[in-house]
């Protein structure tokens, strides 16, 4: 699976060789606040909304990432600001997935001509009343980088700078421990919902182990392409039930045909869903949160001049 870590410039998404941790940390987090202020002011809207809501995503992630060592109080400001601005971005987004999934489907019953032609009159509706229209994309904008001075400035500066690697631990053991739980329930209950929240926290963990795949790219960065494999299966997944409850308001003339399909699909994805997901939260939390601790400990053992390295 290619991640972010082969279609992005190493420093946006990875901590350096050798680099502090709450240091890596901070320049991750202005990368993507970067990526997110450039995305809605380059030309290409469509591609822009999708650069900034993915950065959004990881931006939340490392904000989980660090919750303890920067106060989950402060932590939880910037999470719900950053969620709610992606929120401003999520019915333009949406309103284009239901086409796109409808084409998916390899259908072409009677009568889905009609239905295809109504979502795409919304998307493009959606899209205007979001991103299109240069005022609202002004204020996003503005949010974005207001949300970036903070993080860029002080004290938050001085956090960063002062963190021990073992400072995200608890985030990482909390965001791991949230996807078993929450598998646990999508996989036992099968609601809509339950796998969209086990999805929502496939996706933080894989921005997590992105950003800390520096300790041992091959083994780190290949849990973060298998964990980013499963969130896509669990997006794919969500979106066929988002078109089905679409078919099933509207009624259109080929209602069965269609809802025939989406139930096979997503059948289909569930199944995939389980296997990998048994193999990504195949540990316990604290478990896996030491052992990605120790490859932590062996890459800084490893980048200490040899002078500095303890004797054994």
């Amino acid at each position: 699976m290619v991640t972010d870590l082969a279609r992005v410039p190493y420093a946006e998404v990875r901590i350096g060789i050798g680099e502090p941790i709450g240091v890596g940390v901070r320049r991750v987090g202005l990368a993507q606040f970067d990526r997110a202020i450039a995305g809605l002011a380059g030309p290409d809207l469509g591609e822009g909304v999708h650069t900034v809501r993915k950065a959004l995503k990881r931006l939340r992630a490392l904000l989980a990432l660090v919750r303890v060592p920067l106060g989950k109080a402060e932590t939880r400001r910037a999470d719900v600001a950053l969620r709610d601005t992606g929120r401003r971005l999520a019915e333009a987004r949406d309103a284009g997935v239901l086409v796109e999934t409808l084409d998916g489907l390899g259908a072409d019953p009677e009568g889905m001509g009609v239905l295809r032609s109504e979502l795409i009159a919304e998307r493009d509706l959606a899209f205007m009343r979001g991103v299109g229209d240069p005022g609202i994309r002004a204020v996003v904008i503005g949010v974005l980088e207001e949300a970036r001075d903070d993080w860029a400035g002080e004290p938050r500066g001085a956090a960063f700078a002062g963190m021990p690697d073992a400072a995200i631990e608890e985030g990482l053991r909390r965001t791991y421990r949230r996807g078993r739980r929450r598998m646990a329930g999508a996989l036992d209950e099968g609601s809509e919902v339950d796998f969209h929240e086990w999805r929502k926290a496939v996706k933080a963990l894989r921005y997590q182990l992105e950003t800390l795949s520096t300790a041992w790219p091959e083994v780190v960065g290949a849990m973060a392409g298998t964990a980013d494999e499963l969130g896509e299966i669990l997006g794919t997944e969500h979106d066929l039930a988002v078109l089905g409850a679409t078919i099933e308001e509207r009624h259109p003339a080929c209602r069965d045909a269609l809802l025939e399909r989406v139930t096979l699909a997503r059948r289909s994805l569930q199944a995939a869903s389980r296997s990998l997901g048994e193999r990504v939260f195949a540990e316990e939390p604290t478990a896996f949160v030491q052992r990605i601790a120790c490859y932590w400990a062996s890459h800084r053992l490893a980048t200490l001049p040899a002078v500095a390295r303890p004797r054994r």
